[in-house]
């Protein structure tokens, strides 16, 4: 489990796969087979991976795009102690802005409830959680709260 305060784009990138192509061109690289990635806050693991950088020429990457059935996501904040686990079929990781947008059976899960989507919004920096439908059938977010969190302290 790794520390979700927020993450930092200086930190490296650390990621193991069965397989990877670089494009030395575009400067896209492709991972596939039991890919996990840990970037100083955050745990991916994912069947396919294709990391974009800003600029092809430049050290740092900007976008981490992930396929899976289901791609895994684990964050841990360190000041309260809270645990997160999400999972989707598709996510997209903005490095600089602290965003993974999660899409296709989005789903995830706090120590206080779960949330169901077609589209879930992560806002690390902000610890602020956003659902939303992007399909047109018009599906609904589900939210399971646990009655402990309306106890009062």
């Amino acid at each position: 489990m790794v520390l979700a305060n927020t993450t930092d784009k200086k930190n490296p990138i650390y990621i193991q796969s069965q397989n990877q192509s670089i494009n030395m061109e575009t400067g896209i690289i492709t991972f596939t087979g039991n890919i996990v990635i840990t970037h100083s806050t955050i745990e991916i693991y994912a069947d396919k991976v294709i990391i974009t950088y800003s600029n092809k020429n430049s050290n740092s990457a900007s976008i981490i795009k992930g396929y899976g059935q289901p791609i895994k996501i684990y964050c841990f904040f360190e000041k309260n102690g809270e645990k997160i686990y999400a999972q989707s079929e598709k996510i997209c990781y903005d490095i600089n802005n602290n965003i993974i947008l999660l899409t296709d059976n989005a789903y995830i899960k706090k120590i206080n409830g779960t949330i169901k989507s077609d589209c879930i919004s992560f806002l690390i920096k902000e610890k602020r959680i956003e659902a939303f439908s992007t399909n047109s059938r018009q599906q609904v977010v589900t939210t399971l709260l646990h009655p402990e969190i309306f106890k009062s302290k």
